[in-house]
């Protein structure tokens, strides 16, 4: 059996939004309990990753890590 590829692949900031799209739909559609809270956390963590994906991609970052590369 063949494997079906992607044709254009995702990129990791656009997977980490689908899922938090994902997970927001249904922490909405549950009561507020344990199950909602487990989500909401999943939630922060996606959010935080986003952030850092973000950072370690910035211009600024690649400068800083090129003259730390350059200085050793």
């Amino acid at each position: 059996m063949q494997r079906r590829r992607r044709s254009v692949p995702h990129s990791f900031e656009a997977q980490l939004a689908a899922e938090k799209a994902r997970l927001e739909a249904r922490a909405s559609k549950l009561p507020p309990g344990p199950l909602q809270d487990e989500l909401l956390k999943k939630i922060s963590q996606i959010e935080i990753a986003a952030h850092i994906s973000e950072w370690l991609t910035s211009p600024d970052c690649s400068r800083r890590s090129k003259a730390q590369r350059e200085a050793t």
